[in-house]
């Protein structure tokens, strides 16, 4: 049986002894990007990426790809494996990151992005005003089970 296992931790202690095959692969994708503020300093927000997922699948929070963004607007996030995924600003101060109710709402209002093999996309990003994450997070909670 065949098991992804990127950004999984993988106790091999609890594997039973059995042949294990470890597949590495290079060639992810790169997202090259500017958020672009009226007011804020840009370094004060991240940008996070999260996978694309149905309706009814969970998002791990160990599936996001963040990074932090220079003063001058500019971000980069390298390795990012091949997939549909969703891009959007946010301040540093956020939090709910963790909540993969949240991270499902992130997709209405993230930029859509399909990274294939090796490609480097280039993005422009603004970032999500307060108001907007904060009905969010409401959106997430009046949806959660």
């Amino acid at each position: 049986m065949d098991k992804d296992v990127t950004d999984t931790y993988l106790d091999l202690a609890l594997v039973p002894q059995q042949e294990l095959t470890v597949t590495l692969r290079s060639g992810g994708g790169s997202v090259d990007g500017t958020v672009t503020t009226s007011s804020d300093a840009a370094n004060n927000y991240r940008v996070v990426l999260v996978p694309s997922i149905d309706g009814s699948s969970p998002v791990s929070s160990l599936e996001l790809r963040t990074v932090s963004v220079a003063a001058d607007g500019k971000f980069h996030v390298q390795n990012i494996r091949p997939g549909s995924y969703h891009a959007i600003a946010v301040s540093n101060a956020i939090v709910g990151l963790d909540d993969p109710d949240v991270l499902r709402e992130i997709g209405a209002l993230g930029e859509n992005l399909s990274v294939e093999r090796d490609a480097r996309l280039q993005i422009e990003l603004h970032p999500l005003s307060r108001s907007d994450w904060e009905a969010l997070i409401d959106r997430a909670r009046a949806v959660a089970p």
